[in-house]
């Protein structure tokens, strides 16, 4: 990887750990991501495993398998990604969506 492609990834997860604590969760961003026991790329938001891409053309199952499998036991595997002059998105398992739907009590 390339040291451009590096600092982008790092400008994408820190991008993601701001719009986290401007919603009000104490996120930070793992300092040397995927290079340290800790897995994940933003720590401090409950429940949730967060990966993030910034990439112009995601293997979205790649890194879907990814979060799967680092995400640690009781944590929804979380993929945040996006590509230049786009916003961003999330993808999570469905049955852990409809379980946080549920939680928030958006469904009937």
């Amino acid at each position: 990887m390339s040291a451009r492609s590096r600092r982008k990834g790092t400008r994408g997860e820190q991008e993601i750990a701001t719009a986290y604590r401007r919603a009000g969760f104490p996120a930070a961003r793992v300092p040397n991501s995927g290079g340290l026991d800790t897995k994940g790329d933003v720590l401090g938001i409950p429940a949730v495993h967060v990966e993030v891409k910034r990439t112009e053309r995601l293997r979205i199952f790649e890194a879907l398998d990814q979060a799967e499998a680092e995400a640690p036991a009781g944590q929804v595997p979380s993929l945040h990604f996006r590509r230049n002059r786009s916003g961003w998105y999330v993808a999570v398992p469905l049955d852990d969506w409809l379980d946080l739907l549920e939680r928030a009590e958006l469904l009937p």
